[in-house]
C-alpha cells in the first residue's frame, strides 16, 4: 500500500498525506478492514474512503492472498544490532575524552 500511495502521489503531484494519511495507512495495514464501513470506524476520513477506499480494499484483498513464505524478510532494527550499541558506546567514549 505504501508503494501504491507513493505512485499516486507522484502521478498526481500530491503530498503523500493527501493520498492517505500515514496514520490511516498504518491502521488499514494493521487492522485489515473488509469494507468501507470498517475503514470509517477506524478513523479514515470520509474523503479518503470515498476517493481511495475501493482501491485500498482491492490492495488488501490482494495482500491476503500472498503466502507467508513470500513475505519480505523482516528488517533488523538498528537498535537491535549489538554492533550498533558497541559502536555508539565507543563514539561516546571518544567524544568524552
Amino acid at each position: 500500500m505504501a508503494q501504491w500511495r507513493q505512485e499516486v502521489a507522484i502521478e498526481r503531484d500530491l503530498a503523500l498525506s493527501y493520498v492517505v494519511k500515514s496514520e490511516n495507512l498504518w491502521k488499514v495495514a494493521k487492522y485489515n478492514p473488509r469494507n468501507t464501513s470498517e475503514m470509517l470506524e477506524m478513523g479514515l476520513s470520509n474523503n479518503e474512503v470515498r476517493v481511495r477506499g475501493k482501491k485500498i480494499l482491492q490492495l488488501l484483498a490482494k495482500a491476503r492472498r500472498v503466502s507467508p513464505y513470500d513475505y519480505p524478510k523482516r528488517i533488523l532494527r538498528i537498535a537491535d544490532d549489538p554492533r550498533y550499541k558497541k559502536a555508539i558506546r565507543l563514539l561516546q567514549e571518544k567524544l568524552m575524552s
